[in-house]
């Protein structure tokens, strides 16, 4: 009996460790499985990041080269922009060099180098002055360069008027519909600032005027005093060409500097409304002088500059954002105006004007 339960006991033992035997060997089996498993997706994974490095290797190459392209691109682009806006200002240009200036350069080119001289003669009148004219407009070129907040793209071409004239016509408006607004800030601000009591607009026969555009002042000036002659030295051709066909002007040509077109004390009013400024302060000081020398006596100078003196803090800060890309502006110092209208010559009929742009007038004696 004894026997009989020891070989039971035993047979169960055995019995047992057969199912333990089992499922140790059913866990080795998933074990091993799922380490083969993990394995596998491990070996996947890192054939997977091999890929996914060299792909990541190949978009920054791609990348690079992209940007260097588009350097490369921006690079002409700008270079071509700026051409651009050279050969628009100069594109059917009648412009003149300055005499007394050009006389000395030349003077000065001779004597310093006379071997050389006659081949320089010869290549700057084949290029038809233009080596000259780029320098002695370049500040004028590129201070013209604004923004379209409409397109949000830079403005490059420095002669508008052709651009607003075609646009004004696609519109299928007047270039007084066009430019109405501004139109009428002129006339407020001329209003204001320009009195019967400063000369009688009856004496009134010829007007001179620097920058009219699109003939704002112009429009003006030929309304309330309506002179026989009317002198434009306007720089871009197209609105030069406008002025003379719809405002009839006389349209001069210009050479950045004086009024070499118009005779001594032949005028009665000289005007220059918003854009002595965007000049260097030794062109203005030139236009200025040679205002005095066209004026006839009792006749006026008008126009606005920024005085260096009146330039305020936040003026300057004023300038810096309201015209920011576009922050270029020619100052001039008072002493240059004194010079140009000395005293004895001259009667100044506005004090210290409070803002730096206000206008100037100024009567000749």
């Amino acid at each position: 009996m004894r026997k009989v339960n020891f070989l039971r006991k035993a047979d169960k033992a055995d019995k047992a460790d057969k199912a333990k035997i089992k499922q140790l060997e059913d866990t080795i089996n998933s074990l091993t499985k799922a380490r083969d498993a993990f394995q596998n997706r491990l070996q996947q994974r890192n054939e997977q990041n091999v890929a996914l490095r060299q792909t990541i290797d190949t978009l920054n190459e791609k990348q690079k080269s992209f940007s260097a392209k588009l350097d490369a691109t921006n690079t002409s682009n700008r270079r071509g922009l700026a051409l651009e806006r050279v050969e628009h200002f100069f594109k059917g240009k009648k412009l003149s060099l300055p005499q007394e200036g050009y006389e000395a350069f030349l003077e000065k080119c001779a004597t310093q180098a006379p071997e050389k001289y006659n081949l320089f003669m010869e290549n700057i009148e084949n290029l038809q002055h233009r080596g000259i004219f780029e320098q002695l407009f370049s500040t004028e070129i590129d201070m013209a360069q604004g923004f379209n907040f409409r397109k949000l793209c830079p403005i490059v071409t420095f002669q508008r008027g052709s651009y607003d004239i075609d646009l004004a016509k696609k519109m299928g408006v007047t270039i007084a519909e066009q430019k109405a607004k501004l139109i009428d800030i002129t006339k407020t601000r001329f209003d204001a600032a320009l009195m019967d009591k400063h000369i009688d607009p009856k004496r009134v026969e010829s007007i001179c005027e620097i920058g009219a555009a699109w003939g704002a002042a112009t429009r003006y000036m030929l309304n309330r005093y309506k002179p026989t002659t009317y002198h434009v030295y306007e720089i871009d051709t197209a609105w030069a060409q406008w002025l003379t066909e719809n405002l009839g002007v006389d349209s001069k040509s210009c050479d950045g500097e004086t009024f070499a077109e118009t005779d001594d004390e032949t005028m009665d009013i000289m005007v220059a409304s918003s854009c002595l400024y965007f000049m260097p302060f030794v062109k203005q000081w030139n236009y200025l002088t040679e205002t005095a020398r066209v004026l006839r006596p009792g006749g006026l100078a008008f126009f606005n500059v920024i005085v260096t003196e009146q330039l305020t803090v936040p003026a300057l800060k004023e300038l810096l954002s309201n015209f920011f890309p576009r922050r270029a502006f020619g100052y001039i110092p008072q002493h240059c105006l004194d010079t140009a209208f000395p005293k004895e010559e001259f009667e100044l009929l506005v004090e210290n004007p409070q803002k730096a742009d206000q206008y100037h007038i100024y009567r000749k004696l």
